[in-house]
């Protein structure tokens, strides 16, 4: 830049002779992420269905900044698709006065700063029917919890959470998030995830050299492999369905495992008050649902 006077006098800017040069920044091509984009029923119920997604990252724009527009309508209908919500940071919609008994469709676009976007699911839609039937949510745990690993009283740090009521034991979604500190390879144990009634172990979860299996009505001497594998040291998803005898894992596996025996509290601990090992890392963002 030159300054000049009345008298054409200059002063340059900046005074070397030199310029500088403006930083051009590199356009941001890349889409948001998210650990899986899968959409889950939080609830669905005669006339309300709420849905919920994992946030998504970007490598430019904050957790905070990425905005979500919900996509919505009946299925099976000529009916365009309509954006119902359009906000940042959310990760649950609720859909209020729905026909009862009618299928609706979902899905969702999350977009960064720089417009790209990220799709849930990334194929398809998801589909919710409206039913009095349908299951409910029960809990709704997000945060994390650390598990020492100990069984019994002298356990200081543990999952345990009511389920109420609401609990119904012939049907049950049990989903949460857990990572393995340390594994159990000796063959000889079971490592406790979780119980459905500590005392009885009415319906618990194991893993054992790096498999995960479950017992009903304290059964541990006949554990059922649910032909999903474990992996130390890293995140993992887990969901399953326990309908009148039958468990599904992850929506893939199904095994008979046995109906659940009615004594006993609707505690879910991660506790073992057994002759065994306790899972040691930590479980999150776990959800209950029910009939």
């Amino acid at each position: 830049i030159l300054a000049l006077d009345e008298a054409g006098n200059k002063l340059r800017y900046p005074g070397e002779k030199s310029f500088i040069m403006p930083r051009t920044k590199t356009a941001d091509t890349q889409a948001p992420t998210a650990e899986n984009t899968v959409l889950s029923i939080l609830e669905a119920s005669a006339d309300k269905i709420i849905i919920c997604w994992n946030p998504a990252t970007d490598n430019e724009t904050a957790a905070k900044d990425i905005r979500y527009e919900v996509y919505f309508k009946q299925d099976n209908t000529t009916d365009p698709w309509r954006v119902v919500k359009d906000a940042k940071n959310i990760t649950t919609c609720t859909f209020p006065n729905l026909k009862n008994r009618t299928r609706y469709g979902f899905f969702i676009k999350a977009y960064d700063e720089s417009g790209n976007v990220l799709k849930y699911p990334q194929e398809g839609y998801m589909t919710a029917v409206t039913d009095s039937a349908n299951s409910k949510l029960v809990i709704q745990k997000g945060g994390t919890v650390y598990c020492d690993g100990i069984y019994g009283s002298k356990s200081t740090s543990h999952l345990k959470e009511n389920l109420g009521s609401k609990f119904n034991r012939n049907y049950f979604e049990i989903s949460f998030k857990y990572y393995t500190l340390a594994t159990d390879k000796d063959g000889k144990q079971y490592d406790t995830i979780f119980t459905i009634d500590s005392l009885r172990r009415v319906f618990c979860l194991v893993m054992k050299d790096e498999l995960l299996y479950a017992t009903v009505n304290n059964n541990s001497s006949k554990p059922i492999s649910l032909g999903f594998r474990f992996k130390p040291n890293k995140w993992q998803s887990f969901f399953i369905t326990y309908d009148n005898g039958t468990l599904t894992v992850n929506g893939l596996v199904t095994r008979q495992i046995g109906k659940l025996n009615d004594p006993g509290s609707n505690i879910i601990s991660s506790m073992n008050f057994g002759n065994g090992h306790a899972f040691k890392g930590y479980i999150k963002d776990l959800f209950v649902r029910s009939k």
